[in-house]
């Protein structure tokens, strides 16, 4: 059957959804088509299995109002979801972000499976239910000294904000603590290897281990000198503190966790740092005169940085992760470098960078995973500017600088994304859901206004997809106007 003619609207099988819009339901099954046949050419096709198609028009937070199934005899190959090596932040320190349930959709139709949160917020523990999105919740640091002191209160923590929520909620990490070393409590600093120890012991008991890796972020304040990167080694009044903790992680294979912020060190000297350095973009870069490697960006240079201060204390086997890396958009009028066009250049870049799949000049076969800072602009932070302008999206969806993260374009100045009335496709193959497609209103309610590129989403593995596009500008694949044959 040709895949053109899968399902002709005039036929007896077409049913309008049960409130009688017709033309809702028809201009669905258009676009739904569009994407299903674009699907199948990067699926293999094979006999004996069944399609499902399953589209609703709802708000996320509410129950299914409205509905259409169809099953077409004919048969296709599974989808392998991509994970990914780039994942986001997602702060909530504000008033008017989307509600969790609106993330969690905004998240699956820009292919971000990686999610980190500062806390174990259970509003975003259920919404993350069913989403098949990985999930780092935070311990915070106002209660490292408690858990650090009772090893009942670690597992009552463990039971109430991990445990409770699996298997449906992919929890896949704790991070706990946030940039503590280096900071100006020193007895919060003392209690973050007891934190962490009491931790590990709770989930060990609950058998929890092979499934939650421990973490705990840190800043590049731990560091006494990183440049350049092969000098680099830990500060001497921190080390008595980190000392512990690597100790610790080397036995139970967690990764050091760094925040990298290369926005930052460009803002507190410009006269001496190259823009283009920070930004991931062509310059002359360094030379690291000890071990005679090359450099032509800040962010690989800061994690070779953390590797030479590993091996410097005898922890050369440890993993290096980037829990933290960010341009922000706006800023204060002495945040030199403060702009939507360097924020927008720094997560391209660093986006394609990721996506290469590689490693540093120091580890070039321990590829790099970095989490974004930060997944919406957060109105209510406290300190500079530049504090509440990280964000990828705003707080009404839409994009603040596009990276690639989607293949919409809004179709004039005053258009904007509205999150909050999704229409959501789904595509069943023999019973298990291989795609899912979320179309999201561009103009008022009436989808006649949604084309081929006014969408949110296709299905996992757009990253490879793009990387073809790069590779052969002729490809299909680098052509939009394809999706509408």
């Amino acid at each position: 059957m040709p895949v053109s003619r899968l399902h002709d609207l005039n036929s007896p099988f077409h049913r309008p959804i049960p409130d009688g819009d017709g033309n809702f339901s028809a201009k669905v099954l258009k676009l739904a088509h569009r994407r299903l046949r674009q699907a199948l050419r990067f699926s293999s096709l094979s006999s004996g299995s069944l399609i499902g198609i399953y589209i609703q028009r709802r708000p996320l937070e509410s129950p299914v109002r409205r509905c259409e199934m169809m099953n077409l005899g004919i048969s296709i190959g599974t989808c392998e979801a991509f994970t990914g090596t780039y994942g986001v932040n997602y702060g909530r320190i504000s008033d008017n972000i989307p509600a969790p349930e609106v993330v969690v959709s905004l998240l699956k139709a820009v292919k971000i499976k990686n999610v980190k949160i500062f806390d174990s917020d259970h509003g975003v523990l259920n919404a993350f239910k069913g989403s098949g999105l990985e999930l780092v919740v935070g311990l915070s640091n106002d209660y490292v000294k408690e858990v650090s002191a009772s090893e009942d209160k670690a597992m009552e923590w463990i039971k109430e904000n991990v445990q409770a929520w699996l298997p449906d909620t992919h929890i896949r990490g704790i991070a706990v603590g946030n940039e503590v070393l280096g900071g100006a409590d020193q007895e919060l600093e003392a209690a973050l290897f007891g934190a962490i120890k009491n931790v590990y012991k709770a989930l060990s008991l609950l058998k929890l281990t092979d499934l939650i890796q421990i973490s705990s972020p840190h800043s590049q304040a731990v560091f006494d000198n990183s440049y350049p990167p092969s000098n680099c080694t830990f500060r001497e009044n921190i080390f008595q503190y980190m000392k512990p903790i690597l100790d610790f992680f080397s036995k139970i294979d967690s990764p050091f966790s760094i925040n990298i912020y290369p926005f930052i060190a460009y803002k507190d000297d410009p006269q001496h740092i190259d823009l283009n350095y920070a930004l991931f973009e062509p310059n002359r870069g360094i030379d690291d005169p000890t071990t005679n490697l090359h450099y032509d960006n800040m962010f690989d240079a800061v994690i070779d940085a953390a590797y030479a201060a590993l091996e410097a204390a005898g922890y050369d086997k440890t993993v290096v992760e980037v829990t933290e890396t960010g341009w922000a958009s706006s800023g204060d009028e002495d945040e030199t470098g403060a702009s939507n066009q360097y924020a927008r250049t720094y997560n391209y870049n660093l986006r394609k960078r990721l996506f290469k799949r590689k490693g540093t000049p120091r580890r070039p076969k321990i590829v790099i995973k970095a989490y974004i800072f930060a997944l919406f602009n957060e109105d209510l932070k406290p300190g500079p500017g530049s504090e509440r302008h990280y964000g990828l999206f705003k707080p009404d969806g839409s994009i603040s600088y596009d990276i690639g993260l989607s293949t919409w374009h809004a179709s004039s100045s005053s258009c904007s994304i509205k999150l909050t009335k999704p229409v959501e496709l789904l595509i069943w193959i023999d019973g298990a859901v291989k795609f899912r497609i979320v179309y999201v209103y561009i103009s008022s309610t009436d989808l006649g206004g949604v084309t081929t590129r006014d969408f949110l989403g296709f299905c996992e593995g757009e990253e490879e997809e793009e990387d073809e596009a790069e590779r052969n500008p002729r490809s299909t694949l680098a052509r939009p106007s394809d999706w509408d044959q």
